[in-house]
């Protein structure tokens, strides 16, 4: 049980350094054609001619993409995403896989942001519930697990780093991107899109700075993981599709399964990943549903385990 445990707070880690990296780089949605909160996007024939019949002209150069996404990324004040992971494990030679799917709503200014989810894994779900509100200098962020709430409070120096603010981190990902090529245009999500591929690499300076102050990579270094080793590896290969209207990123794809295998290696010796796949969808830009913290949350008197 205690093994399972770990395995899931792992996942879970993991999970969430690779889904606040990816919110940070793209900070995006479909646009003022996007669809509601609730669901995510999906592209159909209707909304392909629809948004074909205003196709406007692509860029040629991939630089110049990116500098608009980085500069459109800017602009943003909410947004909602569908964050979906797979993710298979080899634990002391037996086979894990995991299923994770989580909605996020982030407001940027106060930052405010909301993620719910549910990773499935040995026939178990494991429920997701994450609510963080600024108090002037103070990030509070309430946690619930096993129906308890807890929560943990984040210092103003670490507000800009834990990887939710989407302003100046969506410039620095999106800047550390290496490589960029443009792979051709497809419509995604009902928005004419260009199709970009190219890396996200920890030996990027403007990407390691980033990562080093990732919340995220703090908890899995506080869970025994040998962080340095894992930036030293880290590759992530990232797919965008970015709207040619707007600049946002509609959805992101990424199989960062080496750079996952490193991190969980290290936290559980044997262990292994064999598969690390990554679906972001980004919707609702700065029309995001407000929501409210939950009374239990924010009376809560339960501090998070370091």
């Amino acid at each position: 049980m205690n093994s399972l445990k770990k395995i899931a707070a792992a996942v879970l880690a993991a999970a969430m350094l690779a889904m606040f990296a990816a919110c940070s780089q793209q900070a995006s949605s479909g646009g003022a054609g996007g669809s509601s909160a609730e669901s995510a996007p999906e592209s159909t024939a209707e909304a392909s001619s629809a948004a074909s019949s205003e196709k406007t002209p692509v860029p040629t150069d991939p630089d110049e993409i990116l500098t608009k996404a980085r500069e459109a990324a800017t602009t943003i004040n909410s947004y909602s995403a569908i964050v979906e992971t797979d993710m298979n494990m080899s634990v002391s030679g037996q086979d894990v896989e995991t299923a994770t799917k989580s909605k996020m709503t982030v407001f940027t200014d106060p930052l405010k942001m909301k993620m719910t989810g549910e990773t499935q894994m040995a026939d178990q779900a494991i429920p997701t519930e994450v609510y963080a509100q600024q108090d002037g200098d103070t990030l509070n962020m309430y946690i619930q697990t096993n129906g308890q709430w807890y929560v943990q409070q984040v210092d103003a120096a670490t507000l800009n780093s834990a990887g939710m603010n989407t302003g100046a981190e969506a410039a620095n990902y999106l800047k550390a991107m290496e490589t960029p090529t443009i792979e051709g245009e497809e419509v995604m999500n009902g928005s004419n899109c260009v199709k970009l591929s190219g890396m996200v690499s920890g030996s990027n300076p403007d990407a390691r700075e980033v990562l080093q102050n990732n919340a995220s990579f703090a908890q899995m270094q506080q869970m025994g993981a040998d962080t340095t080793a894992a930036l030293d590896n880290f590759q992530m290969p990232v797919t965008f599709w970015v709207n040619t209207e707007t600049y946002y990123v509609v959805r992101m794809e990424s199989t960062a399964t080496e750079s996952m295998n490193t991190l969980i290696g290290e936290l559980l010796p044997g262990s292994g990943v064999t598969l690390f796949h990554m679906t972001y969808d980004f919707i609702n830009i700065n029309n995001a549903i407000d929501f409210t913290i939950p009374t239990a949350a924010t009376e809560t008197t339960g501090e998070a385990a370091a």
